[in-house]
This record gives structure tokens, C-alpha cells and sequence, in this order.
């Protein structure tokens, strides 16, 4: 019995382990998809920032200003379009700061304000990796300490409560 429990613990601390690995390996893939978005939509901008600096002294707004006011359709829906690459590229700008500030802040962004189809497309194409940081041996070894805590945790409980779901009988 002990023995089971024993090997039960190792293999449960070994796959926490690994787990635990992929993690920064996570947040890392999903910080490069944001700065590549980022890097991206500043891009298309930078175009319309030519036109802004050499018409409107620099500034974005009077430019979507004058696509708004122009009686030409194609205008107008072009401000539209300028309007939603701004505040994209404001958006990804600060989401991209709090990942790089730091990894408590990191790990917060992305378990709390996830852009939710950055992180569908990066578990999509998430491809397992290991990465021998202090971060990443780190939360590994902690993943894996406190599953097997857990774990002793709740056999404890349960032989408390006379429940042995998570122990095994002896056929007889």
C-alpha cells in the first residue's frame, strides 16, 4: 500500500514537473504573439503617421478627424478603420507593458486580462518546449511540491473521514 502511494506521489511530481515547465514556456510564446500584433499594427500605422506628420503636425486625430468629415464614403469608413488600428496598437502597447514588467505581473495579465484571441491562437499553436530558466525550475519545483502536498492532503483527509478512495485494497 505504501509503496503504491509512494510510486503514485513520484509520478504525480514528475508530470507536475513537466507542467510546471511549460508554463513560462506559455507566458513566453504569448508574449512574442502580442509584441508580433503590436509590431504589426504599428506597421500599418506608420504609413498614416507619415501623412499626420506632414499634414496635421503629428497628430492621429486630426487625420481621422478629416477622414470623418469628408463627404466621401471611403473616407469616412477609412477613419473607421485608422480609429481601430490606434487603439489597437494603444491596447497591445500597455498589454505588452505588464508582460514584460515583471513575471508576477506577467502571469496577472494573462490569468485576468488575457486577450482572449491571442491566447486561442496560442494554444492552438503552442508548441511544447523546455526552457532551463530559475523562473521556469522554479515554478516547475513548486507545481510539483504542492501537487504532492495536495495530494498527501486530501489521502490524510480522507483516512480521517474513514473514506479510502485514494488508497487501494489488497484482493483477497
Amino acid at each position: 500500500m505504501a509503496k503504491i502511494n509512494h510510486y503514485i506521489t513520484m509520478l504525480l511530481f514528475t508530470v507536475m514537473f513537466l507542467v510546471g515547465l511549460q508554463v513560462p514556456a506559455f507566458m513566453d510564446q504569448y508574449t512574442k504573439r502580442v509584441d508580433a500584433q503590436a509590431v504589426e499594427v504599428s506597421g500599418l500605422l506608420r504609413q498614416y503617421q507619415k501623412i499626420a506628420d506632414k499634414y496635421h503636425n503629428g497628430s492621429m486625430s486630426e487625420l481621422i478627424a478629416l477622414h470623418e468629415r469628408n463627404h466621401n464614403q471611403t473616407f469616412n469608413d477609412e477613419a473607421v478603420v485608422i480609429t481601430q488600428h490606434v487603439e489597437r496598437e494603444q491596447y497591445l502597447s500597455e498589454h505588452l507593458n505588464k508582460l514584460k514588467s515583471n513575471v508576477f505581473s506577467a502571469a496577472t495579465t494573462i490569468l485576468i486580462q488575457v486577450d482572449e484571441e491571442i491566447y486561442a491562437r496560442t494554444i492552438d499553436q503552442y508548441t511544447m518546449s523546455i526552457q532551463f530558466t530559475k523562473l521556469s525550475l522554479l515554478f516547475a519545483t513548486f507545481m510539483a511540491i504542492l501537487s504532492c502536498a495536495l495530494y498527501e492532503l486530501a489521502q490524510f483527509i480522507f483516512k480521517k473521514m474513514g473514506v479510502k478512495a485514494l488508497s487501494y485494497r489488497h484482493a483477497h
